[in-house]
């Protein structure tokens, strides 16, 4: 079985003045049949911020009363989000001796309030999506003076990235956090890649597989569709990803290709 090596470049995809880098679809000068396919490398840069209008709520009661703080969407060390928490909650309280901090031998969020009882209100309805994030468990309420997160904090962002294509996946589906049946190809690991950096995954990467067809497919025509673990488009802000296929071919798919 013969190989070939095709190259996905998303600044050349159909349509670049209308479409975008995270959901196109590109045409090659001629057909590729081919009979399976290795993803030999895939680049995409992170793009997500680590708090978002999805994550940046913290709900919580000081001295009976029902308080919240909403994080501006941004990238966070957990240094600056504790500093901006405890500003903020500071402000709404007037009550300068509550401490948000990292204990620097556990890594794990303290919430210190030595003058009122200070209640994590960590139930779903209102949801608290900060709270998990900083290590304190959803539906689960703390309260008292001092505050400890059970949990180390998450702040690390997105996780995964997940490559999508009716082309290449040909039939072969997954389901992602809602539940609904997409034509998933591969996850795309990007914990270890910071915020403007770039996500690797190399063909020996072990959440890459050799999808093999039950027929010589014709690879010319590719779609492609970069989303989160919603399945919701990633917003890769105009920068560009790369993909490397090795396609498997039989001899008779190129003598196919050369009629």
């Amino acid at each position: 079985m013969r190989s070939n090596i095709i190259v996905i470049d998303s600044r050349f995809r159909k349509n670049p003045e209308t479409t975008v880098s995270s959901n196109f679809r590109i045409n090659f000068n001629y057909p590729i049949w081919a009979k399976g396919y290795t993803i030999k490398q895939l680049i995409i840069p992170n793009t997500e911020y680590n708090v978002t209008e999805k994550n940046n709520a913290f709900s919580y009661f000081y001295n009976s009363n029902a308080l919240s703080v909403v994080v501006p969407v941004g990238q966070y060390t957990i240094t600056d989000l504790l500093g901006f928490l405890q500003v903020s909650i500071r402000t709404a309280t007037a009550d300068d001796t509550i401490e948000l901090s990292q204990d620097p031998f556990t890594k794990k969020v303290v919430i210190t309030s030595p003058t009122q009882t200070f209640t994590l209100d960590n139930n779903p309805t209102p949801t608290n999506l900060l709270a998990p994030f900083l290590g304190f468990p959803q539906n689960v309420n703390v309260s008292g003076n001092v505050l400890v997160a059970s949990l180390f904090p998450k702040i690390t962002g997105v996780l995964n990235y997940y490559l999508m294509s009716n082309t290449l996946s040909q039939g072969t589906s997954g389901f992602l956090g809602d539940g609904v049946e997409t034509p998933l190809v591969c996850e795309i690991p990007m914990d270890r890649a910071a915020f403007g950096q770039y996500g690797f995954v190399q063909e020996n990467h072990p959440t890459l597989n050799t999808y093999m067809f039950d027929r010589e497919v014709n690879l010319q025509n590719i779609d492609i569709r970069i989303v989160n673990y919603e399945n919701e488009e990633i917003d890769l802000k105009g920068l560009p990803i790369t993909i490397v296929i090795r396609t498997h071919e039989s001899d008779s798919s190129i003598s196919k290709a050369h009629k």
